[in-house]
């Protein structure tokens, strides 16, 4: 992949290098006075300062060297896939377990909501038995609609309850699930304002007909939207740092 390196030097005396790449992968660098600078990972910064001292922070990778000094860890992200959700707690149990939860805490997590990615706070970790438990700084209930009505494709809604801001709405929607009255989960594609209906999307198309729709969401019941469910995929970066 594509690599870049740079020697930043400050007012102060402090000197940092840094190599950050697109994508994974093990990057060198011959500095003039023969340091040799190396990373496994995608970005790691050296800074040498003024009283001699070396840091070191591995901010995406597996191990990170300038000259004699170095750091390093088993993988550069935890990463499982989510399969219960507390919805009181806002939190959700993750598996495989992480083998060191305290490292979670503090950390921006990626969720993987079916291709579209955001990200949440993980406030603190624990394991319980074969899983990770995580607590985050949002609630899994984003929004819950009225339906008003069906149509190919499309449900017709009133909002009765809303965590999102009117600018984000739209985007927000997409990936996201819903689950029809025989427990088969739906994916939100695109919510129009001016109309109030959720477009809907599965792998057959023929799931989304009108009939179904409103055998699956009758008009009157609601409809909830959740940020993150069960079998959405999460990844935490984690880094580690050294003073030399």
């Amino acid at each position: 992949g594509d690599a870049a390196a740079a020697e930043i030097r400050l007012a102060d005396g402090r000197v940092d290098y840094l190599i950050i790449a697109d994508k994974p992968g093990k990057y060198q660098v011959k500095l003039d006075d023969g340091t040799t600078f190396a990373l496994e990972g995608r970005i790691g910064l050296a800074s040498k300062l003024p009283d001699g001292k070396v840091e070191l922070h591995l901010l995406d990778g597996t191990s990170l060297s300038f000259g004699t000094h170095s750091v390093s860890q088993q993988a550069a992200a935890y990463s499982g896939v989510i399969i219960a959700v507390d919805p009181a707690a806002w939190s959700f149990d993750v598996t495989p377990a992480c083998a060191d939860p305290s490292k979670l805490a503090g950390r921006n997590l990626s969720v993987d909501r079916h291709g579209i990615k955001f990200s949440l706070e993980v406030l603190r970790a624990e394991n319980t038995g074969n899983a990770t438990r995580l607590f985050v700084h949002c609630p899994p209930l984003a929004e819950v609609f009225q339906v008003k009505g069906q149509a190919d494709g499309k449900l017709k809604v009133n909002e009765t309850e809303s965590r999102a801001g009117i600018v984000d709405m739209q985007f927000r929607r997409t990936g996201m699930e819903i689950t029809g009255a025989s427990g088969k989960r739906y994916l939100i594609d695109l919510r129009l304002l001016k109309e109030r209906e959720l477009w809907l999307r599965t792998a057959n198309r023929n799931d989304l007909n009108r009939e179904v729709l409103a055998r699956e969401f009758p008009t009157g019941t609601e409809v909830k939207v959740f940020e993150y469910a069960p079998g959405m995929k999460i990844t935490v970066p984690l880094t580690v740092e050294g003073e030399f």
